[in-house]
């Protein structure tokens, strides 16, 4: 068995939580374990990392039902490209800034059903209101109908930072300094 990762250790010390590639049910337990940690540990911010997140939609609002469960401002920096379900993860946060050269990918999350015929209606039922909560909470976020939300996840429309600053998902873009 091996220890702890050290950088994200390191990480955890400045209060800092990383979520980056596909998120899985291991990654986001292990991210909920972390951010119950250090809402424990003290009243000091935040930091969550998206660096090119996507995940699935049940993964996306467990990850918002921990974050909305945080006594501790959250601050989210979004690096990369924040794609599907995952753009909704900024609607817990208290701050929302990304990189210059961030993309944010609305569109619909994929879903895949294994079992029984019988139960795929009620499969369905659920994803439909699980989506509609998603739309719900970027509406929100961003001060637009829940119907522009959805018309732009079903359209798949690609936002810039700038552009994503101006729909109302982020607060602020980190511009890059010239010569650097």
């Amino acid at each position: 068995m091996t220890g702890p990762d050290p950088l994200t250790e390191r990480l955890l010390e400045r209060r800092i939580v990383r979520l980056t590639g596909r998120i899985d049910n291991e990654a986001a337990n292990a991210a909920a374990g972390a951010l119950a940690l250090l809402d424990a540990d003290g009243d000091d911010p935040v930091q969550l990392w998206l660096c090119d997140v996507d995940a699935d939609l049940e993964v996306t609002l467990t990850l918002l039902d921990v974050l909305d469960l945080m006594g501790v401002e959250i601050h989210a920096i979004c690096l990369g490209e924040l794609v599907g379900a995952a753009v909704a993860l900024l609607s817990a946060a208290d701050r929302r800034a990304s990189g210059a050269h961030t993309v944010f990918h609305l569109r619909e999350p994929r879903t895949r059903y294994t079992g029984y015929a019988a139960d795929a209606a009620a499969y369905t039922e659920r994803q439909q209101r699980n989506l509609q909560t998603l739309h719900e909470r970027l509406a929100h976020v961003c001060g637009r109908s829940v119907d522009e939300v959805a018309a732009d996840m079903r359209t798949q429309r690609i936002l810039t930072a700038g552009q994503a600053r101006d729909y109302g998902l982020i607060d602020t873009v980190t511009e890059s300094t010239p010569g650097v």
